[in-house]
C-alpha cells in the first residue's frame, strides 16, 4: 500500500507538470491575467503535491527523500503565497534532518518554520516547530534551550486543549531530563505523561509512554519495573503494526536482560530488534542494537569483532546520544587499543546508499549464528 501511496503522488506531480506545460503555452500566447493566475495556481498545486509526498515517505522514515522533496517544495509555496504550506515545508524539512543527525541544518529550519507558522496565523501549529527544536537541542546537548521549547509546546498544547500534545510535551521533557541525567524527574514527567495518553486512548501514545518508563526505570536499577513496562508497550507495537517502537522496545528488553546477567535472552531479543530496524530502515535503532550486542560479543571471546562495531556506531552521524555514550563505555571497557579510524562514509550515509550499519549488521548477526547458536 505504502508502494502505490508513492505512485500515486508521482502520477499526479506528471499530470500536473502536463497542464502547467499547457498553461505556460497559454500565458506566452496570450499574455492574459488569467492565464497567468491559472500557471501560479498549478505551480501551488504541484508545491502542495510534494509536501504530501514529503508527509508520505515520512511515515517510511525516508527522511533524505522528505529533505529533498520539502527544499523544492517550500520556496515555491512562499512564493505563491501558500504561507501555512510553506511552514510545514520547512518543518519536515527540518524535522527530516533531525532525524538524520544534521542538527545545524534542522536548527535553522526549524526556526524559520516558527516564524513561518506565526505569519500565518497557525499559531497552534507552531507547537510543532517548538517541539522540533526542544528534539534538535537535546539531540545536542543543549538541554536548557530544548527545555524552553518543550515548555513551550506544552503551555500551547494546554490553551488548545490539546490532550495528545500535552502528553508528546511532557513525554519529551521527561527524556530532556533523562539525557540531563535527572532520572527521578524524568519518571515523574513520564508518568505523567502515561495517565494523559490513557485519557487519548491512542494506543501508540500509551506504548511510547510505557517504552520511556522502561527505560527511566532501566536507570535507576529497578529491573523488574523495566522489563514490565517495556513488555506491555511490546505488547501494543506488535499489536497495532508499530515496527519502529516493536523495534525500540525489543532493544531495551535486551539492555535490561544484559544488566540482569542473561546473555541468550538478550542476544535473542537484540537480534529481533536489528533484524526489524533493519527492515524499516530505522538506522537509529539499529544501531542502539548493534551497540548492546557488541558488549555481548566482547565477553563471549570477539573484542577485535565488537571493537569494530563499537566503532562503526560511534562513526555514524545518526546513532542516538544514549548508544553513544553506552559505545564509548564498552569500548573504554576492552581496555587499550588503537583508536577508532576517522569517520568516513558512515556519517554521511543515506538511506539511498549502501549504508555502512549493513555490513556491520551482518558481521554481528553471523557471530552470534555461527558462534553462539542463535538463529
Amino acid at each position: 500500500r505504502f508502494g502505490e501511496g508513492e505512485q500515486l503522488f508521482a502520477h499526479a506531480v506528471t499530470a500536473v507538470d502536463r497542464v502547467l506545460a499547457t498553461a505556460a503555452s497559454a500565458t506566452a500566447a496570450s499574455a492574459t491575467a488569467s492565464s497567468a493566475a491559472l500557471a501560479d495556481g498549478l505551480t501551488g498545486l504541484r508545491a502542495r503535491l510534494q509536501l504530501g509526498q514529503a508527509e508520505h515517505l515520512f511515515n517510511l522514515s525516508n527522511f533524505p527523500r522528505v529533505a529533498a522533496l520539502t527544499d523544492v517544495a517550500a520556496p515555491v509555496l512562499q512564493s505563491v503565497g501558500d504561507m501555512a504550506g510553506y511552514a510545514e515545508a520547512l518543518w519536515l524539512a527540518g524535522t527530516a534532518r533531525v532525524r538524520m543527525g544534521a542538527s545545524d541544518a534542522a536548527e535553522s529550519l526549524l526556526l524559520q518554520s516558527l516564524d513561518a507558522f506565526g505569519a500565518a496565523g497557525a499559531d497552534n501549529a507552531a507547537m510543532l516547530a517548538h517541539n522540533g527544536l526542544g528534539i534538535c537541542f537535546s539531540n545536542q546537548g543543549r538541554y536548557a534551550e530544548a527545555r524552553a521549547h518543550y515548555e513551550a509546546y506544552l503551555a500551547r498544547a494546554r490553551a488548545a486543549g490539546y490532550v495528545r500534545g500535552m502528553a508528546n510535551a511532557l513525554n519529551n521533557l521527561g527524556s530532556n531530563y533523562a539525557r540531563d541525567g535527572d532520572y527521578v524527574q524524568a519518571h515523574e514527567l513520564y508518568r505523567e505523561s502515561h495517565a494523559l495518553a490513557l485519557e487519548t486512548g491512542e494506543q501508540l501514545v500509551i506504548a511510547v509512554t510505557l517504552s520511556n518508563l522502561g527505560a527511566v526505570s532501566r536507570a535507576l536499577h529497578d529491573y523488574a519495573a523495566a522489563r514490565d513496562f517495556y513488555q506491555r508497550s511490546l505488547t501494543i507495537t506488535r499489536t497495532i503494526g508499530e515496527r519502529r517502537w516493536t523495534a525500540a522496545n525489543l532493544n531495551g528488553l535486551g539492555l535490561v536482560w544484559v544488566d540482569s546477567g542473561d546473555d541468550p535472552a538478550a542476544t535473542a531479543l537484540l537480534l529481533e530488534g536489528l533484524a526489524t530496524a533493519l527492515a524499516i530502515n530505522s538506522i537509529p535503532d539499529a544501531l542502539d542494537a548493534l551497540t548492546t550486542l557488541a558488549a555481548i560479543i566482547a565477553r563471549h571471546g570477539a573484542p577485535a569483532l565488537a571493537r569494530t562495531l563499537l566503532c562503526g556506531v560511534l562513526s555514524h552521524a545518526r546513532t542516538m546520544s544514549s548508544a553513544r555514550a553506552r559505545a564509548q563505555e564498552y569500548l573504554d571497557e576492552l581496555g587499550d587499543a588503537d583508536p577508532c579510524p576517522p569517520a568516513a562514509a558512515a556519517a554521511t550515509a543515506t538511506l539511498a546508499d549502501a549504508d555502512p550499519v549493513l555490513a556491520l549488521a551482518a558481521s554481528a548477526q553471523e557471530y552470534c549464528r555461527t558462534q553462539m547458536g542463535m538463529s
